[in-house]
């Protein structure tokens, strides 16, 4: 699974892609992701995988949303 840290626009400025050891289920690999960045976040840096992530928009504001309603 891939983490992405994004910029205060919700665009992603770096990937980082790291899991936890076993075969889990998505849900539990996820909170596990959410956890070990919350209590451990240089652990995490040290392990994970960096990428460039591809600009897909993870979050839009709601200032976003209305500009696209209104264009269509």
């Amino acid at each position: 699974m891939n983490v992405c840290e994004v910029d205060e626009k919700g665009r992603p400025i770096l990937g980082l892609c790291f899991v936890p050891v076993g075969e889990l289920p998505i849900g539990d690999v996820v909170l596990s992701q959410k956890i070990a960045l919350e209590n451990c976040e240089s652990g995490v840096l040290a392990v994970a995988r960096r990428f460039v992530p591809n600009g897909f928009p993870f979050r839009l504001s709601p200032a976003s949303w209305l500009s696209r309603e209104s264009a269509n």
